[in-house]
């Protein structure tokens, strides 16, 4: 009786930490609002020069669609104008790429790295490295 009690709860134990993919506990990580720190394509860096802000917005992350909401707001630094660009964002099942899929129906995906309230995303974008260091807000 004991042992099939032992199997019972490493049974359940197994089915929890299944249940908790890699790419969830990504998504519970990038879920809020981040700062861009540092923007740079092609080595240029933008932040200061073509923009005055960015500010990146992950919304709650859904187990069954494998997507949540993301927002992109980008303050032009010389006419103080505001971009906004919104859709869906998807994580590759180990939580190491992240795809954004626009309103527009455009896509891009980075790879992404997290380090505690630091997120660093790297693509290419029509033949353009990109580069963004973000931190929580």
């Amino acid at each position: 009786m004991k042992l099939s009690r032992f199997v019972f709860a490493a049974l359940l134990f197994s089915f929890v930490l299944a249940g908790c993919s890699k790419e969830i506990r990504i998504a519970k990580k990038l879920t809020g609002t981040w700062d861009v720190t540092s923007l740079t394509s092609d080595g240029v860096e933008l932040i200061g020069s073509y923009f005055s802000s960015v500010e990146l917005f992950f919304g709650e992350y859904s187990k069954g669609d494998s997507k949540g909401d993301f927002t992109i707001t980008i303050v032009d630094a010389i006419l103080g104008q505001t971009a906004v660009d919104k859709g869906t964002y998807s994580l590759d099942e180990n939580g190491e790429e992240v795809t954004f899929t626009s309103e527009n129906g455009s896509t891009v995906t980075y790879m992404i790295s997290l380090d505690g309230d630091k997120l660093e995303m790297e693509g290419t974008v029509d033949g353009v490295k990109e580069i963004f260091q973000a931190k929580r807000k």
